[in-house]
């Protein structure tokens, strides 16, 4: 394959199609991200870290986890979220036993902040509702694939998504699966791909 921006091997090939069709969605997001934090003065990590904070367990909202979630250095999320407690956004809470470990909380103005910033993408979120049903869940079902190979490659971090979670159990018949801690069954295209029951599938 020669490289997907080539006009030439797009018409060739579907796949190089997807690839740019994903890489310009990504252009799309990252323009939005931006626009909303030129207006409330923040950058794009702390406005991940706000949004991450709000939506998830506190025992995730640590430096450690962040910087795995975000695929960041410590010392660039420590800088990130030192801002945020200088803006009254965040607050730290130590560990016992640990001075060198911390919770993050949202400030009351934090909360409201991360939750404006949350809507950044709503915009693609409105124009999907345009698209039938059957060729969204479709869609999605390949884009859970492709998140699943992209994180065993080693290019993101352990994704909290049903394919990877040991209570994830596939049908024989492959089209819907159950989850063995929400007791629940589902169609294949309606996993999970940020789950709060996520637990790591070893082996």
């Amino acid at each position: 394959m020669g490289s997907i921006f080539d006009p030439e091997q797009q018409r060739k090939e579907i796949d190089a199609l997807i690839t740019v069709g994903i890489t310009r969605l990504a252009d799309a997001c990252r323009v939005m991200v931006w626009d909303f934090c030129k207006d409330f003065k923040i950058s794009p990590i702390q406005a991940q870290i706000l949004i991450f904070c709000r939506y998830h367990p506190k025992d995730q909202c640590k430096v450690g986890y962040l910087a795995k979630e975000f695929n960041l250095s410590k010392p660039t999320i420590s800088d990130a979220v030192k801002t945020l407690v200088e803006k009254k956004l965040v607050e730290r809470e130590q560990q016992a036993g640990d001075f060198r470990s911390y919770s993050i909380f949202l400030t009351e103005s934090g909360r409201q902040l991360a939750e404006k910033a949350g809507n950044y993408p709503s915009k693609i979120a409105q124009m999907l509702q345009s698209i039938p049903l059957e060729d969204k869940m479709g869609g999605y079902f390949s884009l859970v694939r492709l998140l699943k190979e992209i994180q065993d490659i080693g290019i993101l971090p352990q994704q909290r998504m049903c394919l990877s979670c040991k209570h994830f159990k596939p049908n024989p018949e492959g089209s819907v699966f159950y989850c063995t801690t929400l007791h629940l069954t589902a169609q294949m295209s309606e996993q999970r791909i940020d789950c709060a029951h996520f637990e790591e599938k070893l082996g």
